[in-house]
């Protein structure tokens, strides 16, 4: 059976009647400053005109994601400058808000000369020991939420 949401923006943040769970959006500084807090996301991609979302690892370098991958699909999409977006949440608890980031932009294969700076970051392919390649994700759009049992405004 679905479900029906009722909301309420009162500026710029929402709250759902049913629940009475609040919604804020989150700016870009705070996108990026959440997501640096956090490791692991979906990144999706179009292969073959069809959707593909993967779990990743990645980091936050200078408000650009960076990624490393084994896997054949994203490889290739990076190689081909696809858009690509990442999506990454962290669930509200009793003691803190949640949060839902969603960066989009083009992926693309990081160049030999940053490579070896890359290979010092603390990120790893989702199921791989090495990876096959470094990806960076140049971030054009960034938006978020933080939601919570707390009242907006």
């Amino acid at each position: 059976m679905a479900t029906h949401c009722v909301y309420t923006v009162t500026d710029h943040a929402m709250t759902d009647h049913a629940t009475g769970i609040a919604a804020r959006p989150l700016d870009a500084p705070r996108c990026f400053k959440v997501l640096s807090g956090a490791a692991v996301g979906r990144l999706g991609f179009s292969a073959s005109a069809l959707p593909v979302i993967v779990r990743v690892n990645f980091v936050i370098q200078h408000q650009q994601i960076i990624l490393a991958s084994g896997e054949p699909q994203v490889i290739e999409a990076a190689r081909s400058g696809a858009v690509a977006c990442l999506q990454v949440d962290q669930p509200a608890k009793a003691d803190a808000d949640g949060w839902c980031v969603l960066a989009t932009g083009r992926l693309h294969i990081a160049s030999r000369s940053s490579t070896s700076a890359m290979a010092a970051l603390p990120v790893d392919p989702w199921r791989l020991t090495h990876p096959d390649a470094y990806l960076e994700l140049d971030v054009e759009i960034i938006s978020g939420q933080l939601f919570g049992a707390r009242p907006a405004g």
